[in-house]
């Protein structure tokens, strides 16, 4: 009797939920910004550079490279109630051959208003993906003032502030914590900053200058503030901080000398775009 053997091959079937790697993709050193976004908490998949046009504004020519052929981006967007200080890519699941789960968490506090949020990531193509499903996980950030805020000086030369130098008489304006007048001691000024937060407002200030430092207003805003002086100012040490939802505290650690010169500036800071509409900024001078 002969025995015949036959060989038979077959594939393992797929294993489903597993984990996809991904790479997240942000624009934040590009002149580019999100647009056109549906902000409808769903996930939209990109094959191509056509398709990702869509979503852009500004010069597309520094974006991030994606190989199209071998990759795919996700993109999700939506809004929430209260303020989105964080967010963050949890894990991206892969159910079956034509549907996957993005689970993002976002990290909510009571500091602002209602805000939009965009996510992007980059994934190895999956030519048989139709769909993918988006998980949220909200969070509550437990906030503890004061937050040290980032801030860079922004610096013209000259005397191209007119319209922001103080009189003698805005004096009045002022509270002070230790003795009065006193050199050494803490003082705050109860006059407003100027926030600015577009050209058209910058060049009603800078009189008479063709060019300045240049700022991307779409990130950042600028916060100016007039000062003088019946003392010799030294070394200057500047701190901004958030010390309520709405309060932000601009610290100046000022050594002076005892040259009797009066001294008149304009210190100006660029910080973050993150401001909520009703911020009160106050200005305390520490004198050492």
């Amino acid at each position: 009797m002969m025995f015949i053997a036959l060989a038979t091959s077959c594939n393992p079937e797929e294993k489903y939920p597993k984990d996809i790697s991904f790479t997240e993709y942000s624009l934040d050193e590009t002149l580019c910004q999100w647009a056109n976004l549906p902000y409808n908490s769903k996930v939209i998949i990109i094959n191509s550079k056509d398709e990702l046009k869509k979503y852009l504004e500004g010069n597309i020519s520094d974006l991030p490279a994606i190989d199209f052929s071998k990759q795919s981006l996700l993109l999700a967007s939506g809004k929430t109630e209260k303020g989105v200080p964080e967010i963050s890519v949890n894990r991206l699941l892969l159910n079956s051959s034509d549907n996957a789960l993005l689970s993002i968490d976002i990290g909510v506090n009571n500091i602002d208003d209602g805000n939009s949020w965009c996510v992007a990531i980059v994934i190895d193509k999956i030519k048989s993906l139709r769909n993918v499903e988006l998980e949220i996980i909200l969070k509550d950030i437990v906030i503890e003032y004061p937050i040290d805020i980032p801030f860079e000086r922004f610096v013209v030369t000259g005397n191209h502030l007119q319209a922001l130098k103080l009189s003698y008489n805005d004096f009045n304006d002022f509270c002070y914590y230790e003795g009065i007048w006193s050199i050494i001691g803490e003082y705050c000024f109860k006059y407003h900053f100027d926030i600015i937060d577009n050209y058209e407002q910058l060049d009603n200030i800078l009189k008479d200058i063709d060019k300045y430092p240049e700022i991307d207003f779409r990130k950042q805003t600028l916060l100016l503030a007039p000062l003088i002086f019946f003392t010799g100012v030294g070394s200057i040490e500047r701190q901004f901080q958030q010390i309520s939802e709405s309060e932000y505290l601009f610290l100046l650690h000022i050594d002076v000398n005892e040259t009797a010169t009066m001294k008149d500036w304009t210190e100006a800071i660029l910080v973050p775009k993150l401001l909520p509409q009703n911020a009160n900024i106050k200005l305390k001078v520490i004198i050492k």
